[in-house]
């Protein structure tokens, strides 16, 4: 990855650049854990960085001892009980299918709730209610956006990740497009962007293990 690791280098030393985006920390505690952004916190270590932009997403110690190994099964099990706790989603929608197998995915779900909040109030031009935002959410928006995912030739390569996974997955990517693009992007352009890139990965995997070892 050093390539990779280069380009980061040389975006931080740019002073005419725009940047780069906020690297994404998991704190339990004392520990602090990178979730995206290895290759820019690495890079500001080597150049002697005392500071560097951060999204934090903070938790309390644990009342016992945890081994860091497990970081990704502890924090799931919190994000997805605070994510329950504060959505009720499991009371509105008792057969839901949000489940997430990737640290992250319930607090950007739940992101992306408050932001539908806004634009509804916005749209009708009243307070729309937290509940009333929630049931939409999972009601219009994700479950429309599965709906397509469902016959997502990827998500059968990926047996062990869920459909909330790749709700993320996607419309993350689709908001990197339209901020690189600068424009509005149909939810099928990212899907079909994100299948021609892993498509050729995968066939790559498939030919190479295809080939029989040589002793």
């Amino acid at each position: 990855m050093g390539e990779r690791w280069a380009d980061v280098a040389q975006a931080q030393l740019n002073p005419h650049g725009k940047g780069l985006p906020p690297v994404e920390l998991y704190c339990v505690g004392r520990w602090c854990f990178v979730n995206d952004g290895n290759h820019r916190v690495s890079v500001a270590r080597e150049l002697g960085f005392n500071d560097i932009e951060a999204y934090v997403w903070e938790y309390p110690e644990p009342p016992i001892e945890f081994d860091p190994d497990d970081i990704d099964a502890m924090l799931l099990n919190w994000e997805r009980h605070d994510f329950l706790a504060k959505t009720k989603l499991d009371q509105l929608r008792p057969d839901h299918i949000y489940e997430v197998t990737v640290p992250g995915g319930y607090h950007y779900a739940l992101q992306q709730i408050a932001n539908y909040q806004q634009v509804l109030s916005r749209i009708d031009g009243e307070p729309i209610s937290y509940e009333d935002a929630v049931t939409g959410w999972y009601d219009m928006y994700f479950e429309g956006v599965t709906l397509k995912l469902s016959d997502m030739e990827l998500a059968r390569n990926f047996p062990n990740r869920t459909l909330a996974d790749f709700f993320v997955w996607v419309t993350r990517h689709r908001n990197e497009m339209e901020a690189e693009y600068c424009q509005n992007i149909r939810l099928t352009q990212a899907i079909n962007q994100l299948e021609e890139q892993y498509s050729g990965i995968l066939g790559h995997l498939r030919r190479l293990f295809r080939k029989p070892f040589k002793g």
